[in-house]
């Protein structure tokens, strides 16, 4: 009797049996930037992401992940909690969640390929202070091929909209598109044009998307290009923004990245950011940043 209760105590404590996959990623990344004469250190993508998956019986794969952000823009360094839930299967998948790709933006932000400055890139902005995504990404059967169509939700508030997204590739060519239609009456349809090529050692990603934000005449075109020399890559990016205020911006980067091993790189980036400060008048400043950054 003494050793059925002991066996009964004992497996209490023993962990479940989990059916799912766990795995644990994340990036630490910390910069430091010289800007007309003044030092900044701070910090960059700082986050912890969990991932489930799991094969269901019946053939479909169900991923969940929680993570925990915090980034150089948060507030006081509060982290923000994101997590999606994504089912698949032969039919293609559905993805819902706080930080679940929206549709119109699934296959852009080709041109964002330098590790350090850029300013704001090109990409669809619906202007919706969204709270979260439904994407469901259909199983085309056509190679190169893929599609994203989904809906956007706020919280507590009736605002929504809906959004659709398509991507084609044959060989080193990739041009893709995406449009957000809003329920806002002033709001006029954000939208964006992507495209990107890749041959050995050389990448170009164009995106050019207009009316962000849903406001008429604010438009963003990025261009970025990178040449890898093994561990080390060289890039480029120049991103311009326009604004229906006639205030424009336009952000030059140079960058250099040496990937040391595992998920560690360093990095330097050459930043000249243009600002318009009226419509004939506009500041330049010049920054240098070196930053290290390591994924696991």
């Amino acid at each position: 009797m003494k050793k059925i209760i002991a066996l009964a105590v004992a497996s209490a404590f023993v962990a479940p049996v989990m059916a799912a996959d766990i795995s644990v990623s994340g990036e630490v990344e910390y910069t430091m930037t010289s800007a007309d004469g003044l030092n900044t250190f701070s910090s960059g993508t700082q986050d912890v992401t969990i991932t489930a998956t799991e094969e269901l019986a019946n053939g479909m794969t169900v991923t969940a992940f929680v993570r925990n952000d915090t980034g150089a823009g948060d507030a006081a360094g509060l982290a923000e909690v994101d997590s999606g839930l994504t089912i698949a299967g032969s039919f293609g998948s559905v993805e819902v969640g706080k930080d679940a790709t929206q549709a119109g933006g699934a296959f852009d932000d080709k041109s964002d390929v330098t590790s350090g400055g850029g300013g704001a890139d090109a990409e669809i902005n619906d202007g919706v202070d969204t709270f979260g995504h439904v994407t469901f990404r259909p199983a085309t059967g056509v190679d190169g091929l893929s599609l994203a169509i989904g809906m956007s939700a706020a919280d507590g508030t009736s605002e929504e909209s809906f959004s659709y997204g398509a991507q084609y590739s044959v060989g080193g060519l990739t041009i893709a598109y995406g449009a957000v239609d809003t329920d806002l009456a002033t709001d006029k349809t954000p939208s964006i044009v992507s495209g990107s090529f890749a041959s050995g050692p050389i990448y170009i990603g164009v995106d050019a998307a207009k009316n962000i934000g849903g406001t008429d005449g604010t438009d963003s075109v990025g261009i970025g290009a990178t040449y890898s020399l093994g561990d080390v890559i060289l890039g480029v990016e120049r991103q311009t923004n326009k604004h229906a205020t006639n205030i424009d911006a336009t952000d030059t980067v140079y960058d250099i990245t040496y990937n040391v091993g595992g998920g560690l790189q360093v990095y330097v980036s050459l930043d000249s950011d243009e600002t318009a400060t009226s419509a004939t008048a506009k500041t330049t400043t010049d920054s240098t940043i070196v930053g290290v950054e390591y994924q696991f």
